[in-house]
């Protein structure tokens, strides 16, 4: 390894050697360009210019700061841009998730909660014991009083 007098690395023996240069301002890399190790990006916006972005792990964290609390995490989520934003947004205030939009389940797929089936596009669940649907009248003689 040599050091340059601008401060550039040179890597490799003499007849196979490379240099990295340390720059300030904008470097563009043509072609693929492999990074094999950690990749850590700091900046105030990272933007992926791309199609598809495909992420071999299965967890994806956001809101990662030093000491994370629902109050730093407050308003995170994803934004999907159109004529108006579309969100999946974490609100402290109300402890809970929220959308922008209505949520369609799957034809056979339900509502759940604590691992009990609530709602379906058919059924109240049978762990539902209060609603107000109960409360719409009693069926006598074919109307409801």
């Amino acid at each position: 390894m040599q050091i340059g007098a601008t401060g550039d690395l040179g890597f490799g023996d003499g007849l196979n050697k490379f240099t990295v240069a340390f720059t300030t301002g904008n470097t563009d890399i043509a072609g693929d360009l492999v990074v094999t190790g950690d990749l850590t990006v700091n900046g105030t916006t990272t933007t992926i210019d791309t199609a598809t972005l495909a992420v071999e792990d299965k967890n994806i964290e956001l809101g990662n700061v030093t000491t994370p609390t629902d109050t730093t995490a407050d308003g995170g989520g994803i934004t999907l841009k159109g004529a108006t934003d579309h969100t999946f947004n974490w609100v402290n205030a109300t402890d809970a998730w929220t959308s922008s939009e209505n949520i369609d389940l799957a034809s056979g797929k339900a509502y759940y909660v604590n691992g009990f089936s609530v709602l379906s596009s058919t059924t109240l669940g049978t762990a539902v014991i209060n609603s107000s649907l109960q409360g719409l009248g009693a069926v006598n003689s074919g109307s409801i009083t």
